[in-house]
């Protein structure tokens, strides 16, 4: 199964992520860009029986190039608990996080609430504190600091 979309959101992201560097270094829009690309992979996993695996090879690929050699992310590593992809996942949510937090500070609410709102549409709860923000998969009820 060949998923035109999937493949065009993966060049979509590279774009933006480009255009967003070169934008002095402008992190909130690469993160939204990687944001942008895991969104067009869970619409392309939730809607389909079977899946376009050289697609979604594509797209980690995408994540490793721009997320791994930009941020430094691992995409390699797995969680504590074993899962496939959760280290992915939490790398980018707390990469996302201290994007959110320098908005904050900045005082840039408009946009720390944007950055909010985004990772609640993907699943992702973000808890405030005094000491810090949380963050909660919805889907698996684990939560990290």
């Amino acid at each position: 199964v060949e998923d035109a979309d999937l493949r065009a959101a993966v060049e979509t992201a590279r774009e933006e992520f480009t255009a967003a560097m070169n934008d002095d270094f402008n992190t909130r829009e690469a993160m939204a860009a990687l944001l942008d690309l895991a969104s067009a992979v869970n619409a392309h996993v939730g809607s389909r029986d079977r899946y376009d695996f050289a697609g979604l090879k594509h797209v980690i690929d995408a994540f490793e190039e721009l997320g791994g050699d930009v941020f430094g992310l691992s995409f390699g590593a797995a969680a504590d608990d074993g899962d496939q992809g959760a280290g992915i996942a939490e790398d980018l949510v707390e990469l996302v996080l201290d994007v959110r937090e320098e908005e904050r500070e900045a005082g840039n609410y408009d946009r720390a609430d944007a950055l909010r709102d985004r990772l609640q549409e993907l699943g992702i709860e973000i808890q405030d504190s005094d000491d810090g923000p949380t963050y909660r998969f919805e889907y698996t009820g684990r939560q990290r600091p």
